[in-house]
C-alpha cells in the first residue's frame, strides 16, 4: 500500500508515495534482510543528533549512583555507547556498569575509559539469568563502600531525557521516589523527538506505566501498568505485585541500603520482575504505595525503545 504523507501537504494527495522530504523525517527502517547492527548504529545516531541539552544541575548536587547491566552480545558496545552520550556533560555521576561475565572484559572496559564518565567496572558471573545477580553485586558494592546518593536502574535498552536526572537529584532523603515509564506511543514520534499531524481521524496511542494519584485529595489510588492490570496475563502466571513500578520507573536514596537491608542479598529475586520486592525491602513490609515519593516533571521520563530491546 502506498505510503501517506504525514504532513498533510496539499500539492501531494493522500493516494500518492510518501515524498522524499516527509521520509526523511522518520527514523530509518530496517529492511527485509538488512543486518541489525549496521541498522541500529544509524538510529542511535540519528536519536543522539536531536538529543536536547542538558538543564543545569540542581546545587548543591546530590550524586547519582546509575545502575548499568550487561552481557556480551552484538549489540553490546552501542548500547554502552547509548547510555554513556546520555550522561554526557551531567556532572555528579558515578556509573556502576556490572558485566555477566567471569571477569571485566578489555573491550568494554576500553568502552567505559572512552566515555569520560566517573565510573566502576564489575563482574559476575557468568549466569545469564536476567542480569539478577549482576543487579545484586552493583547494589552491594554500593552498600559495602558506603556511597552516598540517588540509585536509579539504568537499563542500556532506554532512553533518557537530561531532565530526568535533576528530578532524581531532587528525591528527600530516605525516600524511594517513583516514576512515570512511556512503554511505547503509536503512530511514533520523528527521530527529533517531534510528533507529525495525525492524519483524519487517526488517534494517538500512549502505553505509560505510572502510579495514579487522585487529583483532589492526592492519595494514591492504583497503578496503572501491564503487570496490575485485573486479570492480565502477567498477575495470573507471576502472581500479584504490591509496588506495579518498572525498571527504570524508581529511585531511592543509598541510605536506605545500609539501614533497612545491612546485611545479606538486596537483589536476590530470581524470576521476572524483583522491582516490587526490593521496594518492599527499603520501605518496610508495613508501607504502602503512599510511601512513596512522586517525582513530576513535564515531559519524558524513560522511554523504552523497542528497536534497542534485549
Amino acid at each position: 500500500a502506498p505510503l501517506i504523507c504525514p504532513l498533510g501537504c496539499p500539492e501531494f494527495p493522500e493516494v500518492q508515495p510518501c515524498p522524499a522530504h516527509c521520509a526523511a523525517l522518520r527514523c530509518p527502517a530496517l529492511r527485509p534482510g538488512q543486518a541489525k547492527l549496521p541498522w541500529l548504529t544509524k538510529l542511535v545516531r540519528s536519536l543522539r543528533a536531536h538529543q536536547p541539552l542538558h538543564p543545569a544541575p540542581l546545587s548543591p548536587a546530590r550524586t547519582l549512583l546509575l545502575i548499568t547491566i550487561t552481557f556480551p552480545h552484538a549489540e553490546q558496545l552501542l548500547k554502552l555507547e547509548h547510555c554513556a552520550h546520555a550522561l554526557r556533560g551531567e556532572p555528579g555521576v558515578l556509573w556502576l556498569v556490572a558485566e555477566d561475565a567471569a571477569s571485566p572484559s578489555p573491550r568494554v572496559a576500553e568502552a567505559l575509559r572512552r566515555s569520560g564518565i566517573r565510573h566502576t567496572h564489575l563482574a559476575h558471573g557468568p549466569t545469564r539469568a536476567r542480569g539478577n545477580a549482576q543487579r545484586d553485586a552493583a547494589l552491594r558494592h554500593v552498600r559495602e563502600h558506603n556511597l552516598s546518593g540517588i540509585v536509579y536502574n539504568m537499563d542500556d535498552d532506554n532512553a533518557y531525557a537530561p531532565r530526568v536526572w535533576n528530578e532524581l537529584r531532587a528525591l528527600g532523603a530516605g525516600r524511594v521516589g517513583v516514576l512515570a515509564v512511556r512503554r511505547a506511543v503509536y503512530p511514533p514520534p520523528r527521530c527529533d523527538g517531534h510528533f507529525l499531524p495525525l492524519r483524519r481521524v487517526e488517534r494517538r496511542k500512549l502505553r505509560i506505566d505510572r502510579p495514579l494519584y487522585d487529583n483532589r485529595t492526592g492519595r494514591f489510588t492504583r497503578f496503572e501498568a501491564g503487570w496490575c492490570r485485573r486479570g492480565s496475563w502477567m498477575s495470573r502466571k507471576l502472581g500479584p505485585r504490591k509496588f506495579c513500578v518498572d525498571m527504570g520507573g524508581f529511585a531511592f536514596d543509598s541510605s536506605l541500603l545500609r539501614s533497612r537491608v545491612p546485611s545479606g542479598p538486596i537483589w536476590d529475586f530470581s524470576g521476572h520482575g524483583g522491582e516490587s520486592e526490593l521496594i518492599e525491602k527499603l520501605l518496610g513490609p508495613a508501607a504502602g504505595p503512599d510511601a512513596l515519593q512522586v517525582r513530576r516533571y513535564r515531559g519524558l521520563h524513560s522511554t523504552r525503545l523497542s528497536v534497542l530491546g534485549k
